[in-house]
C-alpha cells in the first residue's frame, strides 16, 4: 500500500468513527513491502476492467523483484458475476509475469450459503482450500490497492477460522487515478476511487465484520505479526566456500 492510500484511510477512520485498529492494520500493510521475502505464489483478486491495471502492476512488482513466480486466478469462467477483466486475465497477464507462470483456483461454492460466486470470500475460501490440496505454505494477495486491505482482512480472516497454516503476505496492487469514475463490487457500483476509500471502510469491511466473514482487526495484525515464513533453501556454495548468489 502505497503512503497517500494509507494517509486517505487514516482520515475515513477518523472522521467515521471506526476502529483505529484499522489505521494501524493500514499502516502495518504500508511497511510490510520493505522486508517482502521471496514465496513461490502470489493470489491475485479480481476485479473490474476499471481497476485491473492495479493488480497487474502489483503483479508486474512481483515479477520484476523476483519475490513470486507463480500466479493464482479463480478459474471461473462466470460472466455473470460482471468482473469484465478477471475471466479473460491469463492471456493478458501472459505479457506480464510469463507464459506457464498462471495457475487457475477452482472457485468452490461459499461455506454460508452455497452459492457459486465471485467476491472477495468465495475467493478466499477456494484460496486456502486450493493452498492446503497444492501444499502451499505461503502466499502474496494482490488486489486493486483501494481494495488490498479488505482482500488481506478477508483472506487471515478465513485462515484463522479454518485453523489454516497458510502464512499470507500483502503485496497491494499499484495506485491508479483517485478522480477516475470507475466500476467496483462485480461492477454494480460506480464512483471516484477516492469514494471508494470509505466505501470499502464502511460499507465493506465494516458490514462484513458485523456479518461475521471478517474478523476484528486486532485478529488481524495478531496473525501478520506471528505468521511464519515457509524454510529457505539453502545457499548454494561455490568452490571457495563463498555463499553463491544468481
Amino acid at each position: 500500500m502505497d503512503r497517500d492510500l494509507v494517509e486517505r484511510i487514516h482520515h475515513c477512520v477518523k472522521e467515521l468513527g471506526l476502529d483505529h485498529k484499522l489505521s494501524e492494520l493500514a499502516e502495518l500493510l504500508l511497511y510490510e513491502t520493505e522486508k517482502h521475502p521471496p514465496l513461490d505464489s502470489a493470489f491475485l483478486y479480481s476485479n473490474t476492467q476499471d481497476n485491473q491495471a492495479s493488480v497487474f502492476g502489483g503483479a508486474a512488482e512481483l515479477k520484476q523483484k523476483r519475490l513470486a513466480h507463480s500466479y493464482l486466478l479463480i478459474g471461473s469462467d462466470d460472466d455473470s458475476t460482471g468482473f469484465q477483466g478477471y475471466t479473460r486475465w491469463s492471456t493478458a497477464l501472459e505479457a506480464v509475469v510469463g507464459r506457464g507462470n498462471i495457475r487457475p483456483v477452482p472457485l468452490l461454492p461459499m461455506k454460508k450459503n452455497g452459492v457459486i460466486n465471485v467476491n472477495n470470500l468465495s475467493e478466499s475460501e477456494s484460496l486456502v482450500d486450493y493452498a492446503a490440496k497444492q501444499g502451499i505454505q505461503a502466499l502474496y494477495v494482490v488486489a486493486w490497492n483501494v481494495q488490498q486491505l479488505r482482500a488481506v482482512m478477508t483472506a487471515v480472516s478465513v485462515v484463522l477460522k479454518e485453523g489454516s497454516q497458510l502464512s499470507i503476505f500483502s503485496h497491494s496492487g499499484t495506485k491508479l487515478p483517485w478522480d477516475s469514475v470507475v466500476h467496483h463490487s462485480q461492477g454494480n457500483e460506480v464512483g471516484t476511487r477516492a469514494e471508494f476509500v470509505s466505501r470499502e471502510l464502511v460499507m465493506k469491511i465494516a458490514k462484513y465484520q458485523a456479518e461475521g466473514d471478517i474478523l476484528p482487526a486486532r485478529d488481524i495484525i495478531q496473525y501478520m505479526e506471528r505468521r511464519a515464513l515457509p524454510p529457505q533453501p539453502p545457499q548454494q556454495l561455490n568452490s571457495g566456500g563463498l555463499a553463491h548468489q544468481s
